[in-house]
């Protein structure tokens, strides 16, 4: 037996080669303490081998030592072994070497599904997977021409409509599939999907605004504080609404009362903003229906778009206008 003698080992991870008399090696590990290599930071001051066996190379190898270690003793931990692949029937959750015990049974089937979101004539679907025993998951849907090996997908699908889906598990001890009916319902509200396309100044921070309806109320807003400051390109972000058929007003804030005027506004550190903020909106095939017309500066608080005095809508978002 050889005593290590030469100063301690480092809590972050290092090599250890063990030789021969003949200079070859004979054991090697590179250990580390993160991912899934033991703690032994705290309350333990070593590591021990689960299992002279095993590569002991890796994490799994090793486990946190009772008390304070054994040297010249044997390990005060040892190895569980049991199965250790989660599709097997008789998993053991406690195993830390697989004894190659696992046994498989033919797996069965089963799942639910929940209508998240149906607005709009556009239906939204979770599906809950809640088959045993499965390696492989192949969804299909039925009409819709779909498919997935997702082991729980989502779909978006046409409100009013009814589909079978069906899913087929299996693995390595045969295959089991069910199928549903789905029926999503009409939408509970009518109108049309608008993306607000939001792209603040460099000092976003500053900037809110309040999407309302004709009848002031509040269909959407974004507080002061919720994009950032940044030196480069400032970030765009969609929202997308169902709005029925109305008229709707943005209002637009600024806390340091510039409005969206961005481009060529110093920062402290000596850059300059390049960009000024605006907004669009878009109906669903993307194109633009209305989008901010008015003067970046608009101070501390603009109603930056009125509806006209005729307010005709079909199916879109109503004309606006800068006031």
């Amino acid at each position: 037996m050889f005593e290590w003698s030469n100063g301690g080992l480092s809590n972050n991870g290092e090599d250890i080669r063990l030789r021969n008399d003949n200079n070859n090696t004979i054991d090697y590990v590179d250990y580390d303490d993160g991912g899934l290599w033991p703690d032994a930071d705290g309350d333990c001051p070593s590591m021990e081998l689960i299992d002279a066996s095993s590569n002991n190379d890796t994490s799994g190898a090793w486990a946190e030592s009772d008390g304070y270690g054994s040297p010249g003793e044997v390990n005060s931990v040892s190895a569980v072994q049991g199965c250790t692949d989660l599709t097997a029937s008789n998993y053991d959750s406690t195993a830390l070497l697989d004894d190659g015990s696992c046994t498989y049974s033919a797996p069965s089937a089963d799942f639910a599904y929940t209508i998240v979101s149906n607005q709009c004539g556009r239906a939204t679907i979770n599906f809950t997977n809640n088959s045993s025993g499965a390696a492989n998951n192949n969804w299909s849907f039925t009409l819709l021409g779909e498919t997935s090996n997702e082991f729980e997908p989502s779909l978006e699908v046409p409100s009013d409509i009814s589909f079978d889906v069906n899913l087929e598990v299996s693995n390595g001890m045969g295959a089991a599939d069910t199928s549903i009916t789905v029926t999503v319902p009409p939408s509970t509200n009518t109108g049309t999907f608008v993306t607000f396309r939001f792209t603040p100044d460099c000092f976003g921070d500053e900037l809110s605004w309040t999407l309302s309806n004709s009848a002031n109320e509040v269909i959407a807003s974004v507080g002061a504080g919720t994009y950032p400051i940044t030196t480069g390109t400032p970030a765009t972000v969609n929202y997308e609404f169902c709005l029925p058929d109305d008229c709707y007003t943005v209002d637009l804030a600024d806390t340091y009362g510039d409005g969206f005027a961005g481009n060529g506004i110093g920062f402290t550190s000596g850059e300059t903003c390049g960009f000024d903020g605006t907004y669009s909106f878009l109906d669903e095939n993307n194109n633009v229906i209305s989008e901010y017309l008015g003067a970046a500066d608009f101070g501390l608080s603009s109603r930056a778009l009125k509806q006209r005095n005729d307010c005709v809508l079909r199916k879109m978002l109503p004309e606006l206008i800068t006031t």
